[in-house]
């Protein structure tokens, strides 16, 4: 099987990204699997999904590229949102990352 994108993968060793809302409408689909291979950054692993799906970059980091603050970054289950540098949130392969934006409900 030929991939038509190198950063998408179907291998046991993938990282599965679950996007809701607005991400999910800006991929156009729902679950996203990237190559991992090994311990990665959550930082990396957000590189390797903008790498597959550009079109996210605008409803997911900001001018500077930093997480939206509206985003939510789940990992295995876990609430991980309050933690500042991508750098510190470590994913493995077969982790399950969540990218959940904030709802916002009018009043009124």
């Amino acid at each position: 099987m030929t991939e038509l994108n190198p950063t998408i993968s179907d291998s046991p060793t993938a990282l599965e990204i679950h996007l809701y809302g607005s991400l999910r409408q800006a991929a156009g689909r729902k679950i996203l699997r990237v190559k991992a291979g090994e311990t990665l950054p959550l930082r990396g692993v957000l590189g390797r999904l903008l790498e597959a799906q550009p079109g996210l970059r605008p409803v997911l980091l900001d001018g500077e590229g930093r997480l939206l603050a509206h985003i939510h970054v789940i990992v295995n289950g876990q609430n991980v949102s309050f933690v500042n540098a991508l750098e510190e949130i470590l994913l493995t392969p077969g982790d399950a990352l969540s990218l959940i934006p904030a709802i916002d409900g009018g009043g009124g």
